[in-house]
């Protein structure tokens, strides 16, 4: 199954948050963001900045292309 890129993106980003044990404001604190900010892109109903990406990035620890990357097992086996 072939998810669209902001899905994977929004998914991941929660996934991190959540792995991490923190809320979307302490997250947007973290990055210099609001708490809207956050809800928006788990909801997909915003698009990121490269900037922002970065900095999401550098919040969970990992490189920006990982949060682009789908994590859920293919069905096709």
């Amino acid at each position: 199954m072939n998810k669209k890129i902001p899905t994977i993106l929004a998914q991941n980003i929660k996934q991190r948050r959540l792995d991490m044990g923190i809320s979307q404001e302490q997250l947007a604190e973290i990055i210099n963001a609001s708490r809207l900010t956050i809800a928006w892109l788990e909801t997909e109903k915003r698009w990121i900045s490269a900037e922002m990406l970065e900095r999401l990035a550098s919040a969970f620890n990992c490189q920006p292309y990982e949060l682009l990357q789908d994590k859920t097992p293919s069905s096709d086996q």
